[in-house]
């Protein structure tokens, strides 16, 4: 792709997505950038459909010395702009391309980004954002940027080398400068330095430690906003002489190919404020799309095609197109303003095997003997590994690939729930940051996310969080109780859904299975747990159907999870805390058939403390907690149980994926969902364990 352009992949991906007419100048300026397809526009979200491009070059697969070649044959053709900004620009891609140079030890990536210009044959004005090597320290940083400076003959305010030193020196240990901006035609010198990773609990110290000019208050409070529709949000400054009373704050999702449905409630919350047009609405959420050689109804660039031939038979070169980020502008006394951020990426893909789904083994095994594992370390790895799971605002993420979406509000409900239970003070934190987030969420109740309707699964675990952190008198606890209540039938099993509530807010339309609406025994085993529920109508009915559907041998069998386990747990909890007559009974019979699940087809006087376990980690801990009703009844099979557990935590501190559920739908097929991301059952396991090192006595 050496000796071609960009604009031939630019027109055909805009004339694929429909974005036409294309506007001259817009080709203009692709043509002079090299056909390296990592590219973007960026386009407002409000009023006319006016377009910037960007493009980035990395420091890998020779893109600098690609760069360079580019601009020398184009300078030898005089296609280059009459401005200073190119030439040098390919004296900056020379010195980059140096082996042993700072600019090649220091520098990642830079974005060229160019502004339309007012007409095909105008000057493009050329900004460059810099982005270091992972790790580079504030100083090598600092000379990396005056380095750049220096090549470009870029004018530097005093003050702006020590805003940059300012800042640097402010973030704490999570955050970082991710890219520094710098307008090469801008006769005034700015910077723009993007600081990514910084803690929402952070930023009003940062804003103070940087001498920010403009209301922190203010600020902080359009970030906390941000945050809850967000995964990430990257804080962008100005520095001239001094640092500039605005602000932007680029916004993210991580979902990054395809449609993540979560932008939509995101758009929504645009479009309530005024930042959000429909026609540009539509051109956000309608960009995402693979195309290929064989969707495409234009012939493939010439320049992909050349490519292909060099690459092995069975690999497919495609153009992603992907939403990258929605980045929202304040400064003070003036109206927000957003811009949307638009990509499209050519990468190398292989067909993947079909095969079908196999549901993760992972066999624990009893340990055959030694010293006990230390509880308290094992416990602490796990929360570890779920602070550390988070994303940069707070939320749990985690179930990914449904065109649902990903799930936030429900495993940040769990998780969150699990660390209040375990009271430490960074778990407490975290557990609080998570109702904080859940309460932002403007509707009673809370979903598999905010896209999709609230359900009583979701809204009894976000009750569940509130009673631990003391929440039961807010007003979004108690209207997250008044919605549940609307969930629970005559005869006091939960149902998941109401009819009205998933018709007002499903995404999908009515292709949902109807015994979503029926009562489920896991969500109703869920629901009879909490505390309020012992004093409301949501509170005697779950348990009066826990009493009905509780199978003879002991078990309750669920809806959403293919087996028994987790209503068990769940039931026999409720039950065992309940003063009404057989219900202690009842749960003892959960606590036998849990200790019988432990060694199954072993006689007890066959067993050893090498028998096999044939369970996966998440199944293994809601065993646990059931025989921890009544630690007494049984108190070898939770031994073993824990100590196998504790043995088979990662390396990371997290257990497998194993909670699987099994969601029936609209077709009568089981669909598997896995949390892959590991929160779901390394919470489960960290409860489990928890519970039983409170069993142990005192050292």
């Amino acid at each position: 792709m050496n000796g071609s352009t960009l604009a031939p992949i630019l027109r055909f991906v805009l004339e694929e997505r429909s974005w036409t007419p294309i506007p001259p100048e817009l080709l203009a300026v692709a043509e002079l950038l090299p056909a390296l397809v990592f590219a973007g526009i960026e386009v407002p979200l409000v009023g006319r459909r006016t377009i910037d491009l960007q493009q980035r070059i990395a420091a890998s697969n020779d893109e600098p010395e690609i760069l360079r070649g580019h601009l020398a044959r184009a300078s030898a053709a005089s296609t280059t702009p009459a401005g200073a900004d190119w030439p040098r620009l390919q004296r900056l891609a020379k010195q980059w391309s140096t082996p042993n140079s700072l600019l090649h030890r220091t520098l990642a990536e830079l974005w060229l980004e160019l502004d339309r210009p007012a007409a095909p044959a105008g000057a493009a004005p050329l900004s460059i954002f810099l982005r270091p090597v992972a790790g580079t320290g504030a100083a090598d940083l600092a000379q990396m940027v005056g380095a750049v400076l220096a090549v470009l003959a870029a004018p530097v305010p005093a003050g702006a080398m020590a805003c940059l030193r300012r800042i640097l020196a402010a973030c704490p240990q999570s955050a970082f400068v991710s890219h520094v901006g710098l307008m090469a035609s801008d006769r005034a010198g700015r910077f723009r330095l993007n600081v990514d990773g910084l803690p929402p609990e952070s930023t009003a110290g940062f804003l103070a430690d940087v001498a920010w000019p403009g209301p922190a208050d203010e600020a902080c409070e359009l970030a906390e906003m941000l945050f809850g529709y967000s995964d990430k949000v990257r804080l962008c400054l100005t520095a001239a002489s001094e640092l500039a009373a605005e602000l932007s704050f680029e916004c993210f999702l991580s979902q990054a190919s395809g449609l993540d449905p979560r932008w939509h409630a995101f758009v929504d919350w645009l479009a309530a404020r005024g930042l959000c047009g429909r026609e540009r609405w539509a051109d956000l959420l309608s960009w995402p799309h693979t195309l290929t050689p064989q969707n495409a109804s234009r012939p493939w660039p010439d320049a992909l095609i050349a490519a292909s031939l060099l690459r092995e038979p069975d690999e497919l070169g495609v153009l992603d197109c992907r939403i990258s980020h929605v980045k929202v502008s304040y400064r003070d006394g003036r109206p927000l303003a957003a811009k949307g951020y638009l990509g499209f990426v050519h990468e190398w893909r292989r067909p993947a095997a079909a095969e079908p789904y196999v549901p993760p083994q992972n066999p624990l095994r009893c340990p055959g003997g030694g010293e006990s594992i230390e509880l308290r370390a094992v416990s602490a790895r796990a929360c570890s590994f779920l602070l550390g799971s988070r994303t940069q605002g707070g939320w749990w993420l985690d179930y990914d690939g449904f065109r649902e979406g990903i799930a936030d509000e429900w495993p940040t409900a769990y998780v969150g729930a699990v660390l209040a239970e375990i009271g430490t003070e960074p778990a407490l934190n975290a557990a609080r940051r998570a109702w904080q987030l859940l309460c932002r969420r403007p509707r009673a109740g809370w979903g598999w996310n905010f896209v999709q309707p609230a359900d009583a699964d979701s809204t009894t675990w976000g009750l569940r969080l509130g009673e631990l952190l003391g929440e039961t008198t807010s007003a979004p606890f108690g209207a997250a109780a008044a919605f549940l209540r609307t969930h629970v039938a005559a005869g006091g099993g939960v149902a998941t859904y109401c009819r009205q509530e998933r018709q007002h807010r499903s995404l999908h339309g009515g292709d949902v299975n109807p015994r979503w609406y029926e009562a489920h025994v896991c969500v109703t085993a869920a629901a009879a747990g909490l505390e309020v529920a012992a004093t409301s109508d949501a509170g005697h009915g779950p348990r009066a159907h826990l009493r009905r559907t509780q199978h003879g041998e002991g078990c309750w069998q669920g809806y959403w999870w293919p087996d028994s386990y987790y209503p068990t747990a769940l039931a026999a909890e409720a039950l065992a805390r309940s003063a009404e007559p057989g219900d202690q009974a009842r749960a003892a019979r959960a606590v036998d058939w849990a200790a019988g699940r432990c060694l199954p087809h072993v006689p007890p006087s066959a067993a050893t403390a090498a028998a096999p376990l044939p369970l996966a980690p998440f199944a293994a801990a809601l065993l646990l907690r059931t025989l921890l009703v009544m630690p007494e009844r049984h108190p070898q099979p939770s031994h073993r149980l824990a100590q196998t557990l504790a043995r088979s935590q990662m390396p990371d501190g997290s257990w497998a994926a194993s909670a699987l559920l099994a969601i029936p739908n609209h077709a009568g097929e089981t669909v598997p969902a896995i949390d892959r991301r590991r929160t779901t059952t390394t919470a489960t396991v960290l409860a489990a364990i928890e519970r039983y090192a409170r069993t142990l006595p005192r050292r």
